[in-house]
């Protein structure tokens, strides 16, 4: 498997360590003189090894630029690429570093050999790992995941509005709240809880008008029907025990009580 190798894309990061590596190498050979230049005066090095720094800058400017063009092709740079890339950029750097050597200027008395052996590899031997570190430190790395808060929206509760006949017979509720209508003569009483209170309302309505308007209440008699979510226990064999509230079960719907699976009859 081929190892892939993170390659920096923007090429004004990349100029950027081209001209580093330029200045360093025009710093070191003017500065410290290392092999033949060591005979040259500083006064002298100081003007003629600028030809060399901008020879390594130049050429790693227009090396990244086919750099850029091969990555485009191939949509990856692999540890094989970078080899290749620095392979070529230093045999480049080398053709116009001797013949930079050769000019009027530097006016270089060995040949080609020994300028490759002598003076050109070991100056790349120390320049070629800050090509690398530049080129290393300026990788793009992954962005780090963002952290994903996870908000839980509260669900609204399911309201409930019961209406009589009257214009201000009118009552909203959560229905969870419903306890259980009772019917009242020519009224209907509605007993929920507020506020863990029972309490209750009186609506001018008949209990099978209100029954339409609340279909998930359970009829238990004749007179009454009832939210199943409230029942607690039953009383006896025909009583059923609700927040605060007893209500009576008829023969006529007992079975269909009996058949609810949140009603168990009390043994006994």
């Amino acid at each position: 498997m081929v190892r892939q190798y993170p390659l920096q894309t923007d090429l004004r990061l990349q100029l950027l360590v081209g001209l580093f590596v330029g200045v360093w190498l025009y710093l070191f050979l003017s500065l410290v003189g290392p092999f033949d230049a060591a005979e040259v005066p500083m006064r002298d090095r100081i003007y003629l090894m600028v030809g060399y720094g901008f020879i390594f800058f130049l050429n790693y400017s227009i090396t990244i630029v086919f750099q850029a063009l091969w990555y485009n092709l191939s949509e990856r740079w692999t540890v094989l690429s970078e080899l290749i890339f620095l392979l070529a950029f230093s045999f480049v750097c080398y053709l116009f570093c001797f013949a930079y050597y050769q000019t009027e200027w530097v006016r270089g008395d060995w040949g080609r050999q020994r300028f490759l052996l002598e003076i050109y590899l070991p100056t790349l031997s120390i320049i070629l790992p800050v090509i690398i570190a530049g080129r290393y430190l300026i990788r793009p790395r992954p962005k780090p995941a963002k952290e994903v808060k996870i908000i839980e929206v509260p669900q609204e509760e399911p309201m409930l509005v019961l209406s009589g006949s009257n214009k201000l017979d009118l009552l909203q509720l959560p229905a969870k709240d419903v306890v259980a209508l009772s019917s009242a003569g020519n009224y209907v009483e509605v007993h929920f809880l507020e506020s863990g209170q029972l309490r209750k309302k009186l609506l001018r309505a008949t209990l099978q008008q209100l029954q339409r308007q609340a279909p998930d209440l359970l009829r238990v008699h004749r007179s009454h029907l009832i939210n199943p979510q409230h029942f607690i226990a039953w009383k006896d064999h025909s009583t059923l025990s609700l927040p605060q509230l007893q209500v009576p079960v008829s023969q006529k719907y007992r079975a269909v009580v009996m058949a609810h699976p949140l009603f168990v009859p009390k043994e006994g």
